[in-house]
């Protein structure tokens, strides 16, 4: 007896020096703080009555990471970069998306609008409407914001397969008597007194190193084919997943309705004030190389060998884009046409462009642009 205590306390004690060690390992990798602030933490933002919070104009903060890290400028109308008002006999191109058209992580000069602007010349001027941290309603209402001012030719529309379709099980709309969107409220960012983003539901855990035990037996969980309940389904994994794997969401069906529905409201928008409406589709970083899988080790990463084959998100929205007749660009075949795709494109921090990237995103929408003809 005295020698199987011996042995069961010796098995406790090094259970306990191995979930010590990996608690510490998490705590100094992982940097979850209950002060979870956006992807870079800049304080550039302010409340917004349309779209829940935007852009500060005249607001400037320094980037949250990035090699050099750069400083983040607002300029007087609310867009990334320097002053950039319409200017008489110039074509305005206009970019709606998220942190990836924003460009987080990268200097102004590096992010794709403006090395489209360089591409485009003199006789064109880039208009850089990314905002970190929103979606695809917040997209169409910020077209409507934005005509107005810029008078726009074309509106290339940066859709990010990642979370553009399941962000939208956080906003509530408000529709006009006409059914049109008027108002997006956000039912989890908010702006705090410093101009981060901040969201409600973000907490640190007590153990990282349970919680960490917890998204294993997950993972293990959905491998195995058995159910797992999670209240908070993640942003990202539900759009690669078929109906009825573990790891889909039932909300996802809703999710695509109201997605399709901005897409036809930006189009029937563009087509009513003469504006060209081309939608980019951006590739998450897993659906371009394997290599980039080890990067999500620490999370509950259900993406797995059919969800990379069967590219759901691109294929579903080409096969709308196909019926209704819109002007569609698909970027995931050339990102992984490269042969190098598994060192360039995205960032190891997270899944944003690194500045091949960013260069590869604006030399396929420029090629894009000029095989359409919508500019000569």
């Amino acid at each position: 007896m005295r020698q199987i205590f011996l042995n069961i306390l010796f098995l406790v004690l090094f259970t306990v020096l191995i979930l010590t060690g990996l608690e510490i390992y998490l705590r100094r990798t992982c940097k979850i703080t209950n002060e979870f602030t956006s992807a870079v933490g800049v304080r550039i933002f302010q409340p917004s009555a349309l779209n829940s919070f935007e852009n500060k104009p005249l607001s400037s903060d320094i980037n949250g990471y990035g090699d050099p890290t750069p400083t983040i400028q607002i300029n007087e109308l609310g867009l990334r970069g320097e002053s950039l008002k319409a200017e008489i006999g110039k074509n305005n191109l206009l970019l709606l998306g998220d942190s990836f058209t924003f460009g987080a992580g990268v200097r102004y000069e590096e992010t794709f609008a403006s090395l489209l602007q360089r591409k485009l010349g003199p006789d064109w001027k880039t208009q850089n409407a990314g905002t970190i941290g929103t979606t695809v309603d917040n997209y169409y209402l910020n077209l409507k914001k934005y005509s107005a001012i810029f008078n726009p030719k074309i509106a290339v529309v940066n859709l990010f397969v990642g979370n553009d379709i399941t962000e939208l099980r956080r906003h509530q709309w408000s529709l006009g008597a006409d059914g049109d969107l008027e108002s997006v409220r956000d039912t989890d960012i908010f702006v705090d007194s410093e101009g981060r983003l901040r969201s409600w539901k973000q907490k640190e855990p007590l153990f990282y190193c349970l919680d960490w035990l917890g998204n294993r037996w997950k993972i293990l969980k959905a491998k195995m084919g058995l159910p797992v309940v999670d209240k908070n389904t993640t942003l990202t994994w539900p759009a690669f997943m078929p109906e009825g794997h573990v790891g889909y969401d039932p909300r996802m069906p809703d999710f695509w309705i109201r997605f399709f529905k901005m897409m036809d409201s930006m189009q029937q928008w563009g087509g009513t004030h003469g504006i060209k409406i081309v939608f980019a589709i951006l590739p998450m970083d897993v659906q371009v190389s394997k290599n980039y899988w080890k990067k999500y080790t620490l999370v509950p990463r259900l993406f797995d060998d059919e969800a990379f084959s069967a590219r759901r998100p691109q294929t579903k929205i080409m096969d709308y884009c196909k019926q209704r007749h819109l002007l569609c660009l698909d970027l995931l075949p050339p990102f992984q046409q490269n042969k190098n795709q598994d060192t360039l494109y995205f960032r190891n921090e997270d899944p944003h462009f690194d500045l091949n990237g960013h260069k590869a995103t604006a030399d396929s929408i420029y090629q894009f642009l000029t095989e359409t003809k919508l500019i000569l």
